[in-house]
């Protein structure tokens, strides 16, 4: 019973169900009020076209001295009407005097025609021509309902008096039925049923077709193929926004998946060399392949590339701290200038050998911002360090601070090195990533940038590529800043 419980269904199915559903409730509900409402006025329309029947046998009746004579067309037209009306059920037509006493009946066959009554002295004379006509009282049809029975009722009138009356007798069961009008009810309703449904299937079809083909797409990316395809163009707005965001989450997960393969080469490859050499190295003085001087000069080259292999791990191990959450910030009110210009002659005590020209340029008022110290200054180093390898043997740097908002600070550090190629300016900030010149020139993990970018973020600020080009690469950091001061 309970087997295809937790099956999955189309949208298709599931949709085309559940309005069908609803459509069933809705039309239902219609229905009764539509067919109760239809029933009433199909009765009164009876009702009202049986009163003027019996206003039309009322004045087919001839009057010949106050007698009513009946004609022989009665029975014919009468049963013409009635099968007009489908009166099948207690149909009966009596014509009556003013004492009750029956002149025609239908069914059963009409009375003779009563010879006209002898003349009577009693009569009274004929109103004079100069006296006032009297006028007719008004003739108005009624209906009665005893014992499921209808009861209509219409005067004879011979001039301004009655003279007889007509009686139409039929069931209640017989003017109640209105099997046409249903009909018509149900005719329409089943129509737009029928129209309701092909609309939702339609409409449903054509929303499940591109989810479907994005569905057929997941499984493709699931298996390792990033190279899916979908329609260029949709008329849908969301559907097309769908494909296109769809189509460049596989492109960046094609080109996340190549930065993996391609970091683990290279991780492998940085880690590799420098132990490589090392342990040729210490070999080659242990087996006293080399004595003396020549001996000490490998032993420190061994310390350096330890000292090399132990910054690579430790920034592996800073990032992945970093991102597990383990390591925490510190941040403060900091004097911006003042930190600056410290940190960028630190860095130049390193480098005073270099061919290199430093400038800093500063703001006359004193910026304040919020950050941990330690973590400005590993960007700034940074910063300063890509730089420098950018430039190559000499060049320039500047670093400027200044505003760039009510709330923001912001660092430029600007070198005149070969720039950044276009096509790679987008991934500077990807984990692992290194150009095709760092490849090829200098060793490191590609953690440097992304690292910093981290730090910039937990800070409130953001790090990005402001311009690059082959004049030269600009980074700017901005941090949050808290006040401005007079120098």
């Amino acid at each position: 019973m309970f087997k295809n419980k937790g099956k999955k269904i189309s949208i298709l199915q599931y949709w085309t169900r559940r309005y069908l559903i609803t459509l069933f409730i809705g039309l239902l509900l219609i229905g009764i009020v539509s067919i109760s409402w239809v029933r009433h006025m199909s009765i009164q329309n009876r009702l009202q076209l049986l009163q003027v029947f019996t206003q039309d046998i009322a004045d087919r009746v001839e009057v010949v001295n106050g007698r009513m004579l009946p004609d022989d067309k009665f029975p014919q037209m009468i049963e013409n009407r009635k099968g007009f009306f489908q009166l099948e059920d207690g149909f009966k037509v009596d014509i009556v005097d003013r004492i009750g006493n029956t002149v025609f009946d239908i069914p059963g066959p009409p009375p003779a025609k009563a010879p006209p009554p002898p003349p009577s002295t009693d009569e009274p004379p004929p109103p004079r021509e100069n006296s006032p006509a009297k006028s007719p009282p008004p003739r108005i049809p009624s209906t009665k309902l005893e014992d499921n029975t209808y009861i209509i009722s219409t005067s004879v009138m011979n001039g301004p008096d009655i003279v007889g009356t007509v009686l139409l007798t039929t069931t209640k069961r017989s003017i109640n039925q209105v099997n046409q009008e249903y009909k018509l009810v149900a005719l329409v309703l089943s129509g737009f049923a029928l129209l309701g449904w092909l609309v939702i299937y339609l409409i449903s079809k054509k929303l499940s077709s591109p989810i479907r083909l994005v569905a057929e797409a997941a499984k493709q990316v699931k298996g390792g193929n990033y190279q899916i395809e979908l329609p260029v163009d949709a008329k849908e707005l969301e559907i097309d926004e769908l494909f296109h965001s769809f189509k460049e989450m596989a492109t960046r997960l094609n080109q996340l998946e190549d930065l993996r393969t391609e970091m683990l080469a290279g991780v492998t490859h940085e880690l590799k060399t420098p132990l490589t050499s090392i342990r040729g190295l210490v070999y080659a003085v242990k087996d006293k392949i080399v004595t003396g001087e020549e001996a000490d000069e490998f032993l420190d080259i061994s310390i350096k590339e330890t000292d090399r292999l132990q910054h690579m791990v430790n920034e592996l191990l800073d990032f992945n701290s970093f991102v597990a959450g383990v390591i925490s910030l510190n941040p403060e009110k900091l004097k911006m200038n003042i930190l600056i210009r410290e940190m960028v002659y630190q860095w130049s005590l390193i480098h005073q050998n270099d061919d290199l020209s430093l400038q800093v340029f500063l703001p006359d008022i004193q910026l304040e911002a919020l950050g941990d110290t330690s973590r400005i200054q590993q960007i700034m180093i940074n910063l300063l360090s890509n730089s420098k390898e950018a430039m190559g043997a000499a060049g320039s740097i500047e670093v400027t601070l200044y505003p760039v908002a009510p709330d923001r600070v912001a660092i430029d550090v600007k070198d005149s090195g070969c720039g950044i190629p276009p096509a790679e300016q987008s991934l500077v900030f990807e984990r692992f990533y290194r150009g095709d010149d760092k490849k090829h020139k200098l060793r490191g993990l590609g953690l440097g940038l992304a690292f910093s970018s981290s730090l910039a973020k937990a800070m409130g600020g953001e790090l990005r590529l402001k311009e690059s080009s082959s004049n030269g690469t600009t980074f700017t950091l901005t941090l949050i800043k808290t006040a401005e001061k007079k120098a």
